[in-house]
């Protein structure tokens, strides 16, 4: 695959959900940076996630459509808030999103940090862009994206993994966790299959 940024970002890490001033930054962060509100859509992981369970959710989530992560949702145009993603909720919404719209997150318990490294997202916690990795390890990202069919041909015996491995390596002994990796990967545009695949690689270099 060409890896590349196709969307902008904005992220409410898991120990901020509750956070009265992080929720309030992320609100006026939307008010201020989101265009096309009125098309806004909100994508939940089922039906029995309350809507009410956090401001910026239920302020988002108020004003536009709801649906959820396994019905394929596609924006009309707007921004689109991903609500307690798994990393595969949030490749959908990824995919749902219109190119140069935003995709905000709102973690549960998994930390997308590699996500909003790779679209350089807004952090409603620290009220600043989350931060860009070296140029180097970027290179490595946009390297091992290009081997798809490595990719998902099998991090154990798998005909190309020596291909790719070597430079998962690399991501790993840099410090980037597995989860870092994979959701860093959604960001610069893999399926959650693909991410799933260089787990599978990550564990075994």
């Amino acid at each position: 695959m060409y890896a590349h940024v196709s969307h902008r970002g904005a992220l409410l890490p898991a120990a901020s959900r509750l956070d009265p001033d992080a929720n309030r930054r992320l609100l006026e962060w939307i008010a201020s940076n989101c265009t096309d509100l009125d098309q806004r859509i909100t994508v939940m992981p089922n039906r029995n996630a309350p809507l009410d369970g956090n401001a910026v959710l239920k302020r988002f989530s108020s004003a536009g459509t709801v649906e959820i992560a396994r019905n394929h949702p596609r924006s009309p145009g707007g921004p689109v808030l991903s609500a307690w993603p798994t990393l595969d909720d949030l490749a959908v919404a990824i995919g749902a999103t219109p190119k140069d719209q935003t995709v905000i997150c709102l973690e549960w318990s998994e930390s997308y940090q590699g996500w909003a490294s790779a679209v350089g997202a807004y952090n409603a916690a620290t009220d600043e862009i989350e931060p860009s990795i070296d140029d180097e390890l970027i290179g490595d990202f946009k390297f091992v994206l290009q081997w798809d069919s490595e990719i998902f041909g099998g991090a154990k015996r798998g005909h190309g993994r020596e291909i790719i491995q070597p430079t998962i390596k690399k991501l790993k002994n840099a410090g980037l966790s597995e989860l870092f990796v994979a959701s860093y990967a959604v960001g610069l545009g893999a399926s959650a299959s693909i991410a799933e695949n260089l787990r599978k690689h990550y564990r075994e270099v």
